[in-house]
């Protein structure tokens, strides 16, 4: 009795130990089930904001989270908000409403308007009598450029006289004839018709062949005109008043053939010298007009689909100190380039100062779409934290608080950036010094995971 009396007394002094270890295991897997945190304290906290200190390069915060609303973020004082650079009038930017474009992108080459562009040649063999303009120079359409001497012109210009006076007098002898026709056989009088038809064709023909060399005359012009003076007229055709007061049209060659100008323009090449044989449709001059020109576009074929010809091209030039201008898409080729994958597109401009020159490099942009009056804030303001777009708007009441707005965007151009959603015009935005702000938000969040 007096052993089970022991083993019973040890029994009930170990109860308390047992106790204690039972308790201390439940406390453990409370904490462990709970992460140590007190479930009715944390329904209190959820209906309340919570603050989280933050200390990043000095700069003291407090992030305010409430449940359903932006994230704001607090500075303590003013020192604090100087220290950070936020308090400079260049740090924030009141969000504003313009006008906003949708662009293609494309890189182009500047060149000539090949409707305005002549490579100007002689109409017949010869040599080169007379050069009458140099690179550079401006001309007017019709302006005689260069003279070449050629021996088949001065044969066109003889068959022309020969022609003319031919014809005047197979025309003569038809109306003496037909004013006697009582007297005169009707045989006589149908070869005189005869005659004079033949005569008037030939005059057309040799008409033509000098109008054809670029001569431009009409048998009215030689009315009245005998021989000598007929022939000086031939001389001196198409040649121009300067040239007209420095000859003698009596011993003046009659081969000479005129260059001139197709059109208002500059010339921009010039490969003849005095007296150098030349080859009828070889160039010699090239004349173009610089106030038009053309813009070849490489399109990316999946943009190639949002063009449309009369849309807005921007025009910047790679040269420095070259200003934009604005062109006019007149042009897209249906075809691909295989061997690019990209669509060729022509835009026009104008050029009436001459800035821009052919075969220059330039970046183009393509206006596809415009939205005006569109909410908008500078693209370096706008942020991203974990894949979202936001701004940090600071408080119209408080300066020392900012808020995190989430946006909705749309387009951008030219540094700036639509807001379809999260913004109105008038908030102020930052857009200096933003990693401060949203070095906090990380902060925070860490904080908040502990």
């Amino acid at each position: 009795m007096q052993v089970v009396a022991m083993v019973l007394r040890g029994i009930l002094q170990q109860i308390p130990t047992v106790l204690t270890y039972l308790v201390l295991g439940a406390l453990l897997y409370w904490g462990v089930v709970l992460h140590w945190k007190n479930p009715w304290a944390e329904e209190k906290e959820a209906a309340a904001p919570t603050k989280v200190e933050v200390d990043l390069a000095n700069q003291v915060a407090e992030v305010v989270a409430l449940p359903g609303q932006p994230l704001r973020i607090r500075f303590r004082d003013q020192r604090r908000l100087e220290q950070s650079e936020l308090a400079t009038p260049s740090a924030t930017q009141p969000v504003q409403t313009r006008n906003l474009a949708q662009l293609v992108q494309a890189n182009g080459v500047l060149d000539y308007d090949r409707t305005q562009y002549a490579e100007m040649s002689p109409r017949a063999d010869g040599v080169v009598w007379r050069v009458l303009s140099r690179e550079g120079d401006r001309v007017k359409s019709g302006q005689v450029l260069a003279v070449v001497a050629s021996a088949e012109v001065g044969k066109a210009k003889s068959d022309f006289l020969a022609a003319y006076f031919t014809e005047q007098a197979r025309r003569t002898d038809l109306d003496r004839l037909q004013a006697a026709s009582s007297a005169v056989p009707e045989r006589v009088i149908r070869e005189a018709k005869t005659e004079a038809r033949v005569a008037r064709v030939n005059l057309l023909q040799a008409e033509q062949t000098l109008l054809n060399f670029g001569l431009p005359v009409r048998r009215n012009d030689l009315a009245g005109l005998n021989e000598e003076e007929a022939l000086r007229r031939l001389r001196l055709l198409g040649l121009p008043e300067e040239i007209r007061k420095t000859v003698n049209p009596d011993t003046l060659t009659a081969d000479l053939l005129p260059i001139t100008a197709p059109f208002d323009g500059e010339v921009v090449s010039r490969d003849m010298v005095v007296g150098e044989v030349v080859e009828k449709g070889k160039p010699l001059l090239i004349v173009a007009d610089l106030d038009e020109l053309w813009v070849n576009l490489n399109i990316r074929a999946e943009d190639a689909g949002r063009l449309a010809l009369g849309q807005e091209v921007r025009i910047q030039p790679e040269r420095p100190n070259t200003p934009s201008t604005i062109a006019r898409l007149i042009r897209i080729n249906p075809a691909m380039d295989p061997k690019t994958r990209t669509v060729r597109a022509r835009a026009a401009l104008t050029n009436p100062k001459g800035t821009l020159r052919p075969e220059t490099f330039v970046s183009a942009a393509v206006v596809v779409r415009e939205i005006p009056d569109a909410v908008a804030v500078p693209t370096e303001a706008i942020v991203y934290d974990q894949g979202k777009p936001l701004v940090f708007v600071q408080s119209a009441t408080d300066p020392l608080e900012f808020e995190a707005c989430v946006l909705t965007l749309g387009i951008q151009d030219n540094g700036s950036t639509q807001v379809t959603a999260g913004l109105k015009a008038g908030d102020r935005v930052v857009v200096a010094s933003t990693h401060v702000l949203k070095s906090e938000l990380v902060k925070h969040r860490m904080n908040s995971q502990d």
